[in-house]
């Protein structure tokens, strides 16, 4: 006997488009030649080592694969070993990330140049402030040279523009990796996923534009 209607409910289904977007190799390119020209609106003086912090920032987010809350808690001692290999338990779910690094990336992450008031250990941690004022630092210090850099947007895979984000640049290493032919469970690995399955979801038109480039 049946009470009521059955919940017929359809599986879950990635939207085109619904990703945040991720940073082209030529706006990579261009963050890095006009981050040496930046300065602060309305700062006499720029924090210190500005540069290569900005530049390491980067670095840990597009080949490091870092979310911006991972990035703010990344202590080289820790996370990077001897042999060139990033690997950080995520804020966001605990998993342990893992990412094998250039040894030229893993060199200036080892020596990232301090900056007033940021923690030794971490430098990208500011401890006299709250974490979510810590993120909301460098995801504004992010926007603002990739302003001045010409950079007011990044697209999705469907052409749909987004704000500039820190996890755009994650996006990119994901997606570089996809590219390459990395296998969807080192890729997910990289990511700190908790099983390819989300990897798959996340990425999913990349992973298609692949197996047809395979096919063909």
């Amino acid at each position: 006997h049946i009470v009521g209607e059955p919940n017929f409910r359809e599986p879950r289904r990635v939207r085109p488009g619904n990703r945040s977007g991720f940073f082209s190799e030529s706006q990579l390119e261009r963050l890095r030649a006009s981050l040496p020209f930046y300065k602060m609106k309305g700062q006499r003086d720029m924090p210190d080592n500005y540069v290569v912090r900005m530049s390491c920032f980067v670095d840990l987010a597009r080949h490091g694969g870092m979310a911006l809350a991972d990035i703010v808690r990344f202590c080289p001692a820790r996370h990077l070993t001897a042999d060139n290999v990033l690997s950080y338990p995520r804020v966001k779910n605990g998993q342990i990330a893992t990412i094998a690094l250039d040894a030229k990336v893993a060199s200036r992450l080892r020596e990232i140049s301090p900056e007033a008031g940021s923690d030794p250990e971490s430098p990208f941690r500011f401890p006299g402030i709250a974490e979510q004022s810590n993120r909301e630092r460098w995801r504004v210090r992010l926007r603002s040279v990739c302003k001045f850099a010409g950079i007011t947007y990044v697209e999705t895979e469907t052409g749909k523009r987004r704000a500039v984000h820190p996890h755009s640049l994650r996006d990119a290493c994901a997606i570089a990796a996809i590219c390459s032919g990395v296998s969807l469970e080192n890729v997910s690995r990289m990511m700190g996923h908790s099983n390819p399955l989300q990897t798959q979801r996340a990425y999913l038109p990349w992973i298609r534009q692949r197996i047809d480039h395979c096919i063909e």
